[in-house]
């Protein structure tokens, strides 16, 4: 009994929790969105349950103007090597959206084979050339500037066929150097002497010699681009070959960043090299080598706003209602880039989906929550019941008990009838008394 009471309090407190209501607020006036609904089993109590919002406004075109900041795995303003190797000829790209910023090859170490060709090709790959048979590794040197524009390849006429005969190249006025490259005539074959940046009155160019008995001659490559707010361009070199090491050529500041490295050698013994940590690495028997150095201040980057969210559900199956969506920033503001302007929330007004038939065949008053004294009173009457019930059971209790003691009287009574019972005791106790009466009236007073 009490646990029924309890569950019939319990159901009415919440019950009376629970009401429909119809809301209005104030919308942005961007139109009514409809939403639509589907039935639930709680239908025939008057229960709509909305489903997702159909139709809902959205902004298109936003992903693709964020530009990520790790793609091609690097960062934005970073520069990376990529390398493949190959017999006699190799070539590698840079993933998108890195740019091709320098090429170099290297022979393959115990092979000493020298004098290897390099050519910038188009779609951002580096191509390298050796002799047959041998082992070769191209290094293709690339940087995440979307920044930078105007990437071309300048690629002069082919050199002389005698040894040390060079070929010269430079970039266009208003354009910046980035790297060199010396491509024999006959590639893919050997015959660079030398792979050089030249610098004449701060205009930087590219120089290719050719190697002793190679008739077919080299011809020379300039990589060129535009890059906005780059300064302190400068061209450094060895003053002397590095003989059997490593030439690990530094530019002339921590604060430059190496773009590029040219390596060659005057007998053609330099196997190539590449840029490994800030420094131009050539290696061989001998080798001479040059870089390209600069300051490329990453640009100021605005923020973006992802693209918004799903708008939410209709707040109401019937009449009119609210939805809201939210956004998130996708990229921050940085060096000094414009924050993001706007709302991070939306709202909207939004119609429920349900038919007239469906809203009319629900309606049902209003239940609000009830007032605090008659919450009191339903608390008193659950405590009423749970009381009431534990009254019974104590009731109950002590009639149990009552019954067991007139069981064990019962025993008793039979136990006194087979001894001769209360009687017998009661006429052997008055034969008892009459004796002593006897004996007190014989011996009379002394």
């Amino acid at each position: 009994m009490a646990r029924f009471a309890f569950a019939v309090a319990f159901l009415f407190v919440f019950g009376a929790s629970g009401r429909e209501e119809e809301v209005e607020l104030n919308a942005r006036g961007d139109g009514i969105v409809h939403s639509a609904v589907r039935k639930h089993s709680s239908f025939a109590q008057g229960s709509l349950v909305r489903s997702e919002v159909d139709g809902a406004p959205t902004i298109l075109g936003v992903e693709d103007k964020i530009q990520g900041a790790m793609d091609g795995g690097v960062a934005l303003g970073a520069c990376k090597n990529f390398k493949k190797t190959a017999t006699q000829m190799s070539s590698v790209s840079c993933p998108a959206p890195l740019k091709m910023v320098g090429c170099s090859c290297r022979d393959k170490e115990g092979e000493k084979t020298g004098a290897c060709g390099t050519k910038f090709n188009t779609m951002e790959t580096c191509s390298v050339f050796t002799k047959m048979n041998s082992n070769i590794t191209a290094y293709v040197r690339c940087c995440h500037m979307d920044w930078a524009s105007n990437f071309s390849i300048k690629t002069s006429l082919k050199s002389d066929p005698e040894e040390g005969k060079g070929i010269e190249i430079g970039c266009d006025i208003g354009e910046t150097l980035l790297g060199c490259a010396c491509l024999p005539d006959d590639a893919p074959n050997t015959g660079c002497k030398h792979n050089q940046v030249k610098e004449t009155k701060g205009v930087a160019s590219c120089l290719a010699t050719n190697i002793k008995d190679h008739a077919a001659g080299v011809k020379s490559q300039a990589l060129c681009a535009v890059i906005p707010n780059s300064s302190s361009w400068e061209t450094v070199a060895l003053t002397v070959h590095a003989v059997d090491a490593a030439t690990n050529l530094s530019c002339s500041k921590k604060e430059l960043q190496m773009i590029s490295c040219s390596c060659g050698s005057s007998i053609g013994q330099c196997n190539g090299g590449k840029v490994v940590g800030g420094k131009c690495e050539c290696n061989g028997a001998r080798c001479f080598a040059t870089a390209r150095c600069a300051d490329i201040p990453v640009p100021p980057s605005d923020c973006q706003w992802a693209v918004w969210g799903e708008w939410a559900d209709c707040s109401v199956s019937c009449g009119n209602g609210t939805t809201s969506r939210v956004r998130e920033m996708a990229v921050l503001a940085m060096n000094g880039g414009k924050d993001c302007i706007g709302a991070t929330n939306a709202t909207a007004r939004c119609k429920g989906g349900a038919t007239n038939r469906e809203c009319n065949s629900t309606r049902t008053v209003p239940v609000h929550n009830p007032p605090q004294g008659h919450t009191l009173l339903i608390v008193l009457v659950v405590v009423v019941a749970i009381l009431t019930g534990a009254g019974v059971m104590i009731v109950n209790a002590n009639q149990k008990q009552s019954k067991m003691m007139e069981g064990h009287e019962g025993e008793h009574h039979g136990e006194y009838d087979q001894w001769g019972g209360q009687e017998s005791w009661g006429e052997h106790q008055g034969e008892h008394q009459g004796e002593h009466q006897g004996e007190q009236q014989w011996a009379g007073p002394q």
